[in-house]
């Protein structure tokens, strides 16, 4: 009984291994590219606000928090959108997000889109 105990935990632990081992690294170039399409999302989204197209605002900075959760900026966008929407209750889980992601590190890759986009 103990011997095929530890034999299954053996083998559920060799698992564990080889499906972290095997899972694709995300590269700088891949960080790179994440972080131009978030910053252009956001950035669309931004436009569409300005032009007082909120409902498309907020689905180009959901769609930025899509790819990146912790990208605070697009947090916060949302929930201004929403707050001239006037659903607070959408704006202010959103609100709170921005004030507690990480804001001194956005994300990977974000000094390289800023280099690309100043040549």
């Amino acid at each position: 009984m103990k011997k095929t105990m530890l034999q299954i935990l053996s083998a559920i632990a060799l698992a564990i291994f080889l499906l972290i081992v095997s899972a694709p690294a995300q590269t700088e170039k891949d960080r790179a590219q994440t972080a131009n399409q978030v910053v252009s999302l956001n950035d669309r989204g931004v436009e569409a606000g300005e032009n007082g197209k909120l409902e498309e605002a907020v689905k180009l900075y959901q769609a930025a928090i899509r790819l990146r959760s912790d990208y605070g900026i697009a947090h916060g966008n949302l929930g201004l959108a929403f707050y001239k929407m006037k659903q607070f209750g959408e704006a202010i889980p959103a609100l709170k997000k921005a004030l507690y992601s990480r804001a001194s590190s956005l994300f990977d890759g974000y000094s390289e889109y800023t280099a690309n986009t100043q040549q």
